[in-house]
């Protein structure tokens, strides 16, 4: 009985991690989308500064927005493997007991 239960905690787990990667994708990929269109929008608007002024602050800040997400997701991916990493380990010692 444990065993089933072990296996569908595994599988949440496994899907859960799979549905946070997606996330975290598709939130870098929103932020790039932002920088570029608040970019495009200061530019037709520079012949009126004040205007073109804070659609570069909302350009930049999407941008510190984009670059902080892919360091989140890099450090995500090196800790997934770290776990993996030890899952593996762990499996060839419990197979040369």
């Amino acid at each position: 009985m444990k065993w089933f239960r072990d296996r569908s905690a595994r599988d949440r787990a496994r899907e859960e991690k799979e549905i946070l990667e997606e996330e975290l994708g598709r939130t870098v990929r929103y932020f790039r989308h932002m920088q570029k269109t608040w970019t495009t929008l200061a530019s037709k608007k520079e012949d009126i500064p004040g205007y073109a002024a804070y659609a570069y602050k909302q350009s930049a800040m999407y941008e510190r927005f984009a670059i902080d997400a892919e360091v989140f997701q890099v450090k995500a991916k090196e800790k997934c493997d770290v776990y993996v990493d030890w899952q593996v380990l762990c499996t060839v010692i419990e197979s040369t007991r």
